[in-house]
């Protein structure tokens, strides 16, 4: 018997848009305004937005954060970030957040990126479950 893959495909992902908090998506606009001039991607930015949300959520509380280069993953209150993606933070966070769904955790950290970076979104395209930058696709 085959193993179902966890993640969600791009249809799944897309199907409709998920509803986020009045409160989330002020955060993340006054988090876009704040890190703009220095970045979005370093780890001020990526913790700020975290522990951010998470208080939004009230379940700040015994949060950790550790940017590491081998994965990126969540696990009961801590997480770590390989990458310095927005929606990989995202991601994780919703995993803190919601369980351990990947379907829910990937459509709730896309269409809430979707939302804050309508532009930046446009520069991406699905490769499985994942968005990447267009010009990292390599047809073959």
């Amino acid at each position: 018997m085959k193993k179902r893959n966890p993640y969600p495909t791009e249809i799944e992902i897309m199907e409709t848009p998920v509803p986020h908090k009045r409160e989330t998506l002020e955060f993340m606009k006054k988090w876009k305004v704040k890190h703009k001039e220095k970045g979005y991607h370093n780890d001020t930015a990526l913790t700020d937005l975290i522990f951010g949300l998470a208080k939004v959520y009230n379940k700040q509380k015994n949060l950790s954060i550790i940017f590491s280069s081998k994965i990126s993953s969540y696990t009961t209150n801590h997480i770590t970030l390989k990458n310095k993606s927005i929606i990989t933070a995202l991601h994780e966070l919703a995993h803190h957040l919601y369980g351990r769904n990947e379907k829910i955790a990937c459509r709730w950290s896309i269409w809430l990126f979707i939302k804050i970076f309508p532009q930046e979104f446009e520069a991406l395209i699905f490769k499985g479950h994942l968005l990447v930058k267009k010009d990292t696709i390599t047809i073959k």
